[in-house]
């Protein structure tokens, strides 16, 4: 599953290191908005 996450991040065009940071640290929190982690949602940013 991680791999599938990472290449499409890449595909995205995404900092690959920078999406997963941002994720662990969002999902560390509680009442997160799993919604904007999409990787779609995550490259409008």
């Amino acid at each position: 599953m991680q791999y599938s996450i990472i290449e499409t991040a890449k595909a995205n065009s995404l900092n690959v290191f920078e999406y997963v940071m941002t994720c662990l640290d969002e999902l560390s929190k509680s009442n997160v908005d799993v919604e904007q982690l999409l990787l779609w949602q995550f490259a409008k940013r």
